[in-house]
């Protein structure tokens, strides 16, 4: 049993070393490659490190290319956030007469209609797609893609720019959002995003996308090139609440044709992207940043996001053994030790007999130790996790976090492991 447990501690370890093991890793397996140098995964460390910290150092040039752009926004009843969006997209410093904003009415019951059509009185820039207008949405299909194409087929921009009307943008997204597409090899460019809002299940939402959505794909970018060396497969990575990509191309790769009745649109697409053989970036640039609003039901909005997951996972046996490292493992190992800490503990009392399982060679007090360890290794991640997101300011940008909000955040990342457990036996989400 100790093997066992050394084991799972040194693969919790590289886990829980987060982007830097990674990277480390990389630099490993670079040795296998004559044509790989080892000071090269050193520079992205320093990148990677600089770029966080002092974003201000790494700031992308400005490319004064403004082509035509349309801005979709589907909407779903959206009367308490939709106008805090719309006054983020009035000050954007893109040029209006070569920008078109296009609201998306998903079956709205609200005020929400209403609302972006007074907008669009004072701002002719400013339209609303009513669907009921349009084509019925066959039975099945996801609305929000099925929306954002009836959108793509009238859109007048040369670059379709994608948000949700959660989200508020910073006045320079567009130009920063746009600008990588210059680049032939890059397909669809998504952006980072800071959830926002006042509670303490906010500021928990906050620090698990910061720490582990973002970090997780900053990590998954620096290392591509590696990947690829190795001939490895890894879907692409887009994010619906904020992606560009130009109109063309959406076509180019087909669009959402075959995919209509996935849930989880975003990914799909850019796995698209790079089935296509091209880049499906995302950005880190402070400047395309969104804020996006939390969710008061944490618990279904994960358990949706981790089962349509799952169905994105089908594109590459390596997801699943990444998603296992990166969910599974660390809850199991976490799991082993709490068992044999609370078993030690009861032993001490009588109340369980600990004793008599070490005679049986089950575990023995080297277990323990070692279970000491993993947690704290389990814990000190976490907590690392938490502070780095907080203190840097490309990831936080300012943002304060709620003291209980830290000191609960591994019990935090705890309930998003059962979460994903559980999304593994939910049926497949059917969009009504």
């Amino acid at each position: 049993m100790i093997v066992v447990l050394w084991i799972i501690l040194l693969f919790a370890a590289f886990h829980y070393s987060n982007t830097i093991t990674l990277l480390c890793i990389a630099t490993s397996f670079r040795h296998w490659k004559s044509d790989f140098a080892p000071h090269d995964r050193l520079n992205d460390v320093v990148n990677f490190v600089d770029m966080v910290f002092y974003p201000n150092h790494r700031k992308t040039a400005r490319v004064f290319w403004e082509p035509s752009v349309s801005l979709l926004v589907p909407t779903k009843n959206e009367e308490k956030i939709i106008q805090t969006l719309l006054d983020s997209i009035l000050e954007l410093d893109y040029p209006k007469e070569k920008l078109e904003v296009m609201i998306i009415d998903e079956s709205d019951e609200d005020a929400t209609p209403e609302i972006v059509k007074q907008y669009s009185k004072k701002h002719p820039h400013i339209t609303l797609l009513n669907r009921f207008e349009l084509p019925p949405r066959p039975k099945g299909y996801n609305s929000v893609s099925y929306g954002l194409t009836l959108g793509i087929e009238r859109a007048k921009g040369e670059v379709i720019v994608v948000t949700e009307a959660d989200c508020v943008l910073p006045p320079t997204y567009i130009h920063f959002m746009i600008a990588p597409l210059l680049d032939n090899a890059i397909g669809c460019v998504s952006s980072m995003y800071v959830i926002n809002g006042p509670s303490v299940s906010a500021h928990l939402q906050r620090l698990d996308m910061a720490g582990l959505l973002w970090l997780g794909l900053a990590s998954l970018d620096i290392a591509e090139p590696f990947i690829k060396k190795l001939k490895i497969k890894v879907p692409g990575i887009c994010w619906g609440g904020s992606f560009s990509i130009r109109k063309s191309f959406f076509y180019q790769i087909g669009g959402w044709k075959g995919l209509e009745t996935e849930h989880a649109h975003d990914l799909f697409l850019g796995w698209r992207v790079t089935e296509h053989g091209y880049k499906a970036l995302y950005t880190y640039d402070h400047r395309t940043k969104v804020q996006n609003h939390y969710t008061t039901s944490p618990f279904k909005q994960r358990l949706r996001w981790y089962k349509a997951g799952t169905r994105y996972l089908n594109k590459s046996w390596q997801s699943y053994l990444a998603s296992f490292n990166v969910v599974g493992l660390p809850f199991i190992s976490c799991q082993i030790s709490t068992f044999i800490i609370v078993a030690c503990i009861l032993g001490l009392y009588g109340i369980f007999p600990f004793a008599q399982l070490a005679l049986m060679g089950i575990f023995d007090l080297g277990d323990l130790v070692l279970a000491i360890i993993n947690i704290g290794i389990y814990l000190g991640s976490l907590y690392g996790m938490a502070i780095f997101s907080c203190i840097s300011p490309n990831v936080y940008g300012g943002y304060k976090t709620k003291k209980a909000a830290v000191l609960t955040f591994p019990f935090w990342f705890m309930f998003q492991c059962v979460i994903f457990i559980l999304s593994l036996f939910k049926r497949k989400i059917e969009w009504k």
